[in-house]
């Protein structure tokens, strides 16, 4: 599956997002904490292939690869990040997929991730359905929870999870939640208050759709990934994390 035709796609502006967003994928504190925590979530658990579904530039993907030494793929819906994927990755496999509407059509993965995607899809119980269909063993999804503020609105987020929702669909799959964790407070919780009342487009694309970071820049962002830290001290927040199992 190289090119998978897409019936719908989101708006043009969170189509572009990912091909603007390397910087802050790389410096900004949120990006870099959430791969630490599947990192963490995903170390005790056996597997030799993934797919990381919504991939964007894929850091995760590449690191597990590289740790795990396992059979790595991922897709996006956006041609685009999958062509300069395959380019930047030549060892990993990169679909095209619309998950909202379809599914990884000849193969099962014995890990499937979806980090930080079903709050951007309209039908997210379409989704997630497509998702346990394409996993053999876990499934492991990131979504954010909380008040759906103006910087979530700025990056096409469609709505926010409590958790109970996306157990209760979990389990319709066939699925059982055997880790689930809640991150972010409270530092991050701060933070997301404090960039929404300053300006927060303003900061947004300060921060955003830039193609090199300042010095000071990239200062602020390494200060600010040393002060999330704070947040492992609690077990609560805004970010939801839930590592899931096939019932057999």
């Amino acid at each position: 599956m190289k090119n998978m035709p897409i019936t719908e796609r989101p708006p043009k502006d969170y189509l572009e997002q990912p091909l603007k967003d390397e910087y802050s994928q790389c410096y900004l504190p949120l990006p870099r904490h959430r791969r630490r925590i599947i990192f963490n979530l995903i170390k005790r658990i056996k597997f030799e292939d993934c797919v990381d579904v919504g991939c964007a530039q894929s850091y995760l993907l590449e690191a597990i690869a590289e740790k795990y030494g396992v059979r790595a793929h991922g897709c996006d819906i956006l041609e685009e990040i999958v062509v300069e994927n395959r380019k930047k990755f030549p060892h990993i496999e990169f679909s095209v997929l619309d998950i909202e509407n379809d599914k990884w059509p000849y193969k099962q993965f014995d890990l499937v991730i979806c980090s930080e995607v079903l709050e951007h899809i309209i039908e997210w119980r379409n989704a997630l359905e497509n998702l346990a269909t394409m996993s053999k063993r876990y499934l492991l999804i990131s979504v954010p929870g909380g008040k759906l503020r103006k910087t979530d609105t700025i990056v096409g987020h469609y709505r926010h999870y409590q958790g109970d929702e996306l157990v209760t669909a979990l389990r319709e799959q066939g699925f059982k939640p055997v880790k689930m964790i809640r991150h972010g407070f409270p530092v991050h919780s701060f933070y997301k208050l404090l960039i929404n009342w300053i300006m927060p487009e303003n900061l947004y694309h300060s921060f955003h759709h830039q193609t090199q970071y300042s010095i000071v820049k990239k200062i602020i962002a390494h200060a600010l990934y040393g002060l999330f830290f704070i947040n492992y001290f609690f077990s609560s927040g805004n970010q939801l994390y839930i590592l899931a199992e096939r019932c057999d």
